[in-house]
């Protein structure tokens, strides 16, 4: 049985551009961007040689669709494939279980079944490239995520330091508050020992000048009661100057302003 060949044929090598001639092109002149083989002026510069695909040279791709040994028959070759089977069949094959079955020549299913696989690897590259899109998708939200992060987070150190420089300052003021709360119970302290020695002092003197009267009243005598008549009068100006004055009653007290929640304080995401 003689070979069935599909022979796949690559685009002739260009000629030189400058002697326009079919020969075998070998360099690639730098400078002139050119392939060429004779030209003269040329020697002087870099060369170099052309490589298979910058002359876009191909092998003859020789698809072999003959010859084929039948896996299941020995010596025997497969002719044609079975559609219905998905397999490749001998003529054997095709007399044991395959006469009914949907046969094609090799040839034709290789060019059908090459012509799907394009197709395939056509979408693959539209998949892939999808994929590179949705990837590139993926890092630009993973870089402006990243950004975001950092941003927030030396977004709250930065609250964080304001608050504990706030914070420090409410320190300082409650002391002096404290210092001041101090200073007015001192002042109020003294303002009481005060009154209380005075008031003692007072409340001492009325009961010593009113045990004097009593014994004047209870005396028959007198010339006790015509002396105590010249003592009424410094008695009675005592009694006024030891009246009682009125006693401050107003003090200090500290209001406390109602805070935020920590929310609506320090902030939230």
């Amino acid at each position: 049985m003689a070979f069935s060949q599909t022979i796949i044929q690559t685009k002739i090598p260009e000629p030189c551009n400058f002697c326009a001639t079919d020969a075998n092109v070998n360099w690639k002149c730098v400078q002139c961007k050119i392939i060429h083989l004779k030209l003269q002026t040329s020697i002087t510069h870099d060369n170099n040689e052309v490589k298979i695909s910058e002359a876009k040279k191909e092998k003859e791709r020789t698809i072999i669709t003959d010859n084929i040994p039948c896996h299941i028959h020995r010596g025997k070759l497969n002719c044609m494939f079975c559609r219905t089977c998905d397999y490749l069949v001998c003529p054997l094959c095709i007399s044991d279980c395959h006469k009914k079955h949907n046969l094609g020549s090799i040839d034709t299913v290789y060019t059908e079944k090459m012509t799907k696989l394009k197709e395939f690897a056509s979408e693959f590259s539209i998949a892939f490239t999808l994929c590179e899109l949705e990837d590139s998708k993926v890092k630009d939200f993973k870089t402006k995520y990243n950004k975001c992060f950092d941003e927030s987070i030396q977004k709250i150190y930065q609250q964080e330091q304001m608050i504990k420089d706030v914070v420090r300052e409410y320190q300082e003021y409650a002391k002096a508050l404290q210092n001041q709360l101090e200073d007015e119970k001192k002042r109020i302290e003294n303002s009481i020992t005060y009154k209380e020695r005075q008031n003692k002092n007072t409340r001492e003197t009325l009961l010593n000048n009113q045990s004097k009267l009593l014994k004047v009243l209870e005396s028959n005598d007198a010339k006790q009661v015509l002396k105590f008549s010249a003592y009424t009068k410094c008695s009675a100006n005592d009694i006024q100057d030891l009246s009682f004055k009125e006693f401050i009653n107003v003090t200090k007290e500290f209001i406390p302003v109602k805070l935020k929640t920590t929310t609506n304080l320090f902030g939230s995401l």
